[in-house]
């Protein structure tokens, strides 16, 4: 099942999905709805849906700009600020959501900065104390694979090395002092790509090196790569990937030649791979279907303005999310 989040959020089979393609293209006609739409109606607190994730014991998040949904499928619970008890979430606003380790979340917001949610008692934890110098503006929350937690604030980053016991975790800036640009004032962002750590900022690609000691970061180096069009990649279980850029994507054999293709623009989203191993993304601001077809790479673009049965208004979609 691939979700999707517009001003509403759609949820539908994937061998469905190849239905819509064929129905936008006109090939397939009088088909019954396949969408269905999940809204405020059902429980949902917002339809402004800015991330979606899905925990280990199954349940899909949806971040919200009016607070954190948890939804099994039938029902949704919400969570929001509460004065009323100091374990819960601190933020409205949820810009980013991801899973750790350990089953818990690390929940990234615009307005409550960063919270970490324990499964088991279904309580927060809010770093504001412990960060206070960053502020409460968190736009991401990345983990990489070496088990650090990186948070990203309006103009910092800052990491943690992940611990079960998060009162444990110990936070340092990111920042070198013998860097010559200014990064951390550059919009920047942690990516990963070919499984090493790179900050993004708006034009230059900065490779990290570092080891891990004592739970901290040493031997920081920032090595100035590409000029920066590397948006994300998507791993596949066959060994290939993805790779996306703000102007072309690329597929990338295990052992094979690589195969580009040049696009219009791609939304600064990290796309999605269906169990075909097919790329879901936002192309020109729509969503688009990108496939391998006689060894050249295919796109199809998703036009929901002509479905008139999925009821939607325009084509902007914030996020798509593969459950499991």
């Amino acid at each position: 099942m691939i979700i999707l989040s517009n001003f509403f959020c759609y949820k539908f089979k994937v061998l469905i999905l190849f239905s819509v393609i064929l129905i936008s293209n006109g090939i397939l006609a009088n088909n019954n709805p396949i969408f269905k739409n999940i809204n405020s109606s059902d429980g949902l607190s917002q339809h402004d849906i800015n991330c979606i994730t899905q925990d280990n014991e199954g349940f899909l998040w949806f971040g919200t700009n009016d607070g954190l949904n948890k939804y099994d499928g039938y029902n949704f619970k919400v969570f929001r600020p509460s004065k009323s008890t100091n374990s819960s979430i601190s933020g409205r606003i949820i810009q980013k959501v991801v899973s750790d380790l350990y089953g818990n979340l690390w929940i990234a917001s615009l307005d409550g900065g960063l919270n970490h949610y324990n499964s088991k008692y279904e309580t927060f934890t809010n770093f504001n104390d412990k960060l206070s110098q960053y502020g409460k503006y968190v736009n991401d929350v990345t983990i990489s694979d070496d088990g650090i937690l990186w948070v990203q604030f309006k103009q910092k980053t800052c990491y943690a090395v992940l611990k079960k016991n998060v009162e444990d975790m110990e936070f340092h800036s990111l920042l070198s002092n013998n860097l010559i640009e200014p990064l951390e004032q550059l919009g920047n962002k942690i990516v990963i790509k070919d499984g090493q750590l790179f900050l993004s900022s708006i034009q230059i690609l900065y490779k990290i090196n570092y080891d891990i000691k004592n739970s901290q970061l040493e031997n920081l180096l920032f090595e100035r790569t590409e000029t920066n069009n590397f948006i994300s990649e998507v791993s596949l279980s066959n060994g290939a990937k993805w790779e996306l850029y703000k102007d072309k994507i690329i597929y990338k054999f295990r052992n094979r030649t690589n195969i580009t293709k040049k696009i219009g623009s791609v939304s600064n989203y990290l796309g999605t791979s269906d169990l075909e191993g097919n790329l879901w993304c936002i192309i020109n601001e729509k969503l688009s279907f990108v496939s391998i077809v006689e060894g050249l790479i295919s796109i199809e673009t998703i036009d929901f303005e002509k479905l008139e049965f999925v009821g939607l208004k325009n084509n902007s979609i914030n996020c798509a999310f593969v459950d499991q």
